[in-house]
């Protein structure tokens, strides 16, 4: 229980803090706009996780890295489930904080819309997403 709790709060630090440099990338409208920031801010959210977790837990903080260890045999397979909820629970808690904190800003930005492609999108906040033109081939060969 304790892991899935350090592992939870890991992923909450580590999915805030990067979506938290995202948002002020993407909707400071050209005030802040040095992707400089959003790598540094990346790598501090996940030096941040790691500090927080890798005593308790291992600070696997994403399910993929969970699975990988399992199927080495580094991890049990029993905590594969616990985990995986824990992570994913942490990276929703994470989002929806800078969710919360950036509401008024993301609708305004987005013209009172929440869109994934266009000028104004600000989905890629929170995710990833393919570009409009990109083919399921093309798609499945780049990811």
């Amino acid at each position: 229980m304790k892991q899935c709790l350090a592992e939870c709060l890991g992923t909450l630090i580590h999915t805030m803090l990067s979506c938290g440099a995202t948002a002020q990338f993407v909707l400071s409208c050209g005030a802040h706009k040095d992707f400089l920031t959003v790598t540094f801010a990346g790598g501090f959210a996940v030096a941040l996780g790691i500090l927080v977790t890798s005593k308790v837990s291992g600070a696997h903080l994403n399910p993929a890295v969970t699975f990988a260890l399992c199927l080495l045999a580094c991890e049990p397979w029993l905590k594969f489930p616990f985990f995986f909820l824990a992570q994913t629970l942490g990276a929703f808690l994470g989002s929806g904080i800078m969710f919360g904190l950036y509401y008024d800003k993301l609708w305004h930005y987005g013209n009172k819309q929440l869109t994934v492609f266009g000028a104004n999108s600000t989905a890629g906040i929170f995710a990833t997403y393919p570009h409009e033109h990109l083919s399921a081939v093309n798609g499945i060969f780049e990811q």
